[in-house]
């Protein structure tokens, strides 16, 4: 039996005042009245979601603990039947056992399902039932935990009559049976109609309308111990991974549109880079004919400072034949026998080195133009015997275009007067680089915020969609800190497939593409998983009705 005293109850409006109402066992008893009366604020009462406002006797005795009160001794069923979608019937009821502090007994589940005539379903998820019997295994979750009182809220709202007449059916065989109380709250006149007992709400009492008098069955005692129930919940509560299937197609498409902007900036800085490979330093004016302008040579000690340069070439520039023609030194060891006189037998001395020339290139050649003799040297063999104080300019060969910027810094800081001339403007070429890698980076930030408003967004339809199932389990016993513990579980399994999604891109993107991300991605991570932890918090709050008015009493 349930006994409820002195019930008082003040919102904006006074909704009970020293009301009360007694619940026999193996009874079913409804409450009626009109909307806004406070049917369900009565059912909060009796279920313990709500605090109390009340003297709550159960079987003469005074609850000490409500929270075990609640998780073992009630079940509450709604208008909108809430049962796990991720498990199936058996293991909805499995866990009814478990979050009741009992061990699992098939006889006994077995026995409730055939009184409800679902023992057929046993494999179904309860997305997959008919309305009719979703609400009737909902009804069957609440008997496995054997419970001293069974809370129904407007239960047949949305069956048809066929429906709603076997469920009440159902229903009452079974209570007629057993030691429990039964409140409905309800319009419905086809469930009146079978109550025990009727009390209706108005102006502000509990008043009995009709009272049977049924011998109540004594109630036995269950052995109850703390059961898993944590556990056996986390083990079925992976979600459906579609959303990160789509996550990954997504990454996967950006990753690849990310690659081929990287292939094109590539290929278009390769291409200018390409002509700054070959840069020349002179001392004079800034412009491609710039040979005539030069003021002055280049020193021997400049020359050996640049020299000692990385990833350069450095192969001087001579004036021949006129003072508009220049020409390279040749620097291979072969000239074609076309272009050159063979056995001229002759030597020279130069510098106080004699040379026996064996051949030179005649006049009229293709190198030069002029149609003078030319007496080609290896530069090898004219570094070797000759002091060069009248080289006015150097062309210089880098190997690899990333170096260019350290390069021309270390020309500078050997001689700053140098001119150094390209066919590529620097400070252009610099602006293109620093315009494609903001875009690079504006676009990987806004692949990163993407994948985080989706991830969120799904995030908060699927905190929504849990409402009820978290107000499921807190009817059920579960506190707010279990609550928050199975929410953060949940949303961990999200947030690991999203921090290693965020590192494979950052590493790529660091060592590969050389884009340091990494700490700009796990910041973001990170204050994702405050986000999701505030949207968490507030949802399980509402959920435990921390923002309920006060209770006047």
């Amino acid at each position: 039996m349930i006994d409820i005293k002195h019930l008082s109850i003040t919102f904006d409006r006074v909704i009970f005042d020293d009301a009360s109402i007694t619940l026999s066992n193996n009874s079913i008893t409804t409450i009626k009245g009109k909307s806004g009366t406070g049917k369900t604020t009565l059912l909060n009462q009796l279920g313990l979601v709500a605090p109390l406002a009340c003297d709550y006797l159960i079987e003469g005795h005074s609850i000490d603990d409500p929270l075990t009160t609640r998780k073992e001794k009630i079940g509450y069923v709604h208008q909108e039947s809430t049962l796990f979608n991720n498990m199936n019937i058996r293991e909805n009821m499995e866990f009814a056992f478990l979050l009741s502090g009992q061990e699992y007994n098939e006889t006994r589940m077995n026995d409730i399902l055939c009184s409800m005539k679902i023992e057929h379903l046993l494999n179904q998820t309860p997305d997959h039932v008919s309305g009719g019997e979703r609400q009737r295994a909902a009804i069957a979750f609440a008997l496995m935990k054997d419970p001293s009182l069974l809370l129904l809220d407007e239960p047949t709202a949305s069956l048809d009559s066929i429906n709603c007449k076997l469920l009440i059916e159902l229903l009452s065989d079974y209570i007629h049976t057993h030691p429990v109380c039964v409140l409905i709250a309800t319009h419905d006149k086809r469930i009146i109609d079978y109550a025990d007992d009727l009390y209706e709400i108005q102006n502000h009492k509990i008043v009995p309308i009709k009272k049977s008098m049924i011998e109540e069955l004594e109630t036995t005692s269950i052995n109850r111990k703390p059961q898993n129930y944590l556990s056996y919940y986390k083990k079925h509560l992976i979600r459906s991974s579609k959303i990160l299937y789509i996550l990954f197609g997504l990454i996967l498409s950006m990753t690849i549109g990310i690659l081929g902007y990287r292939t094109y900036y590539s290929h278009e800085i390769n291409a200018i880079q390409e002509k700054l490979l070959d840069i020349r330093l002179y001392y004079g004016n800034n412009s491609k004919n710039a040979y005539d302008s030069i003021t002055e040579p280049i020193r021997m000690d400049i020359r050996r400072d640049l020299n000692e340069i990385e990833h350069i070439h450095i192969t001087p520039f001579y004036e021949t034949v006129t003072d508009t023609l220049i020409v390279q030194s040749y620097t291979g060891d072969i000239i074609k026998a076309s272009r050159t006189i063979k056995n001229l037998g002759k030597d020279i001395t130069i510098n106080n080195h004699t040379f026996h020339v064996s051949s030179y290139i005649n006049k009229k050649n293709t190198i030069s133009s002029q149609g003078d003799d030319v007496l080609y040297l290896p530069e090898a063999l004219y570094r070797k015997y000759f002091e060069i104080d009248d080289v006015k300019m150097l062309l210089v060969r880098v190997d690899d275009a990333q170096y260019i910027s350290s390069i021309l810094s270390q020309i500078n800081d050997i001689d700053s007067h140098l001119t150094v001339y390209s066919n590529v403007n620097l400070d252009h070429l610099t602006q293109i680089n620093s315009r494609m890698m903001n875009s690079l980076m504006m676009l990987i930030c806004a692949i990163f915020i993407i994948m985080l408003i989706i991830l969120i967004y799904h995030r908060q339809k699927t905190i929504d969609s849990n409402k009820d199932e978290y107000f499921f389990l807190y009817e059920n016993g579960l506190s707010i800190k279990e609550l928050k513990s199975l929410a953060r579980y949940d949303y961990v399994y999200y947030y690991v497939f999203y921090l290693i999604i965020l590192l494979i891109i950052s590493i790529f993107m660091t060592f590969m593409m050389h884009i340091p991300i990494i700490l700009y991605a796990c910041l973001l991570w990170f204050f994702s998983i405050l986000l999701e932890e505030f949207i968490t918090t507030l949802c399980i709050h509402k959920v435990g009705r921390l923002d309920q008015p006060n209770y006047n009493k």
